[in-house]
């Protein structure tokens, strides 16, 4: 299991933080996903490698919001 966490911009509500976790949760390997509106922040346990950077990017762009490297 890897974990991972990302700084996720954009996100302004619960709303926001429930669709994040939405779509993170439904990327392929993701076990367990935690987002937090105060931080800016998802983390995220994969089963096995954790995608590149650019894939979760690409969801969360998506989405409507931003990954910040």
């Amino acid at each position: 299991m890897v974990k991972s966490s990302y700084s996720v911009e954009g996100m302004t509500c619960q709303n926001c933080v429930k669709h994040v976790e939405k779509v993170l949760t439904a990327m392929e390997g993701a076990t367990n996903v935690a987002v937090s509106l105060e931080e800016k922040r998802a983390d995220v346990e994969w089963s096995s490698d954790a995608p590149n950077l650019d894939q979760v990017e690409d969801v969360l762009e998506e989405a409507g919001f931003e990954l910040k490297r």
